[in-house]
């Protein structure tokens, strides 16, 4: 029988609805929470001034063509990490896969007999 498969959440993923704070009361956009629910990441967090390293030539340009920088990195950063936690959840569950695969190959599925075409 196959194992289970991991469903967990990591801390780092898991966050509260997307809040908006009001000085009487808190506010929650439909909108916000419906982004929060899906984002892997507190969407709702305040942006940060960092520096980083760009080739030069490249840097000048994106600027020319009027590329926004911080969200272009924020585009890429969310697609890397969404690559790595598939990487990270697939590595975490290889042997459950690997024993599902058994089963579905042992006993196939259980509709088999049901299917009319």
């Amino acid at each position: 029988m196959p194992k289970a498969l991991s469903r967990k959440t990591p801390a780092s993923m898991a966050s509260p609805a997307a809040n908006v704070k009001t000085r009487s009361a808190t506010v929650v956009s439909p909108a916000m929470a419906a982004r929060q629910t899906m984002a892997a990441y507190d969407v709702a967090a305040p942006k940060r001034a960092t520096n980083v390293s760009v080739n030069a030539d490249l840097l000048a340009q994106a600027r020319e063509c009027g590329v926004n920088l911080s969200q272009t990195l924020e585009d890429a950063l969310k697609t890397r990490l969404a690559e790595e936690r598939r990487r990270k959840w697939l590595a975490d569950n290889r042997e459950a896969i690997e024993d599902y695969n058994k089963h579905f190959e042992k006993y196939g599925l259980w509709s088999d007999g049901l299917r009319m075409f």
